[in-house]
């Protein structure tokens, strides 16, 4: 998150920046002795591809990084196959272990004149 004043154009340096994320940069950034700036996307968006004239186009972060524009990115992102087409994900720093589970459907047994069934017996 950002620690200056809202509404101002956000700075790109790590010390105004603070939260889990920027944290884990920083000691990614220590431990493998880079430096680096912090570039908010423009749009605020994570990612949502489009094709446009024939061509796969992203926004938010994921565009930033399909572009160049971006060397890495660290943000709650969710990873999903669309996305991992277009860039690589390191292994996750957070899992909600969020699941779905429902009932398998009953097989019905085939029923001769089931087309029939929408129809009323009723004749006008």
């Amino acid at each position: 998150m950002y620690r200056g004043p809202p509404g101002e154009k956000k700075s790109t340096n790590p010390k105004d920046w603070h939260g889990f994320c920027i944290d884990l940069l920083d000691l990614c950034s220590k431990k493998l002795q880079f430096n680096y700036t912090v570039h908010p996307v423009s749009d605020g968006n994570y990612g949502t591809g489009k094709i446009i004239n024939g061509v796969e186009v992203w926004d938010g972060i994921i565009g930033e990084l399909q572009f160049r524009r971006a060397d890495l990115a660290v943000a709650m992102l969710t990873i999903n196959h669309e996305r991992e087409r277009i860039i690589d994900f390191t292994t996750p720093f957070m899992n909600l272990g969020v699941s779905i589970i429902f009932k398998k459907p009953e097989q019905k047994k085939p029923y001769l004149f089931q087309f029939l069934r929408p129809l009323s017996p009723a004749v006008s």
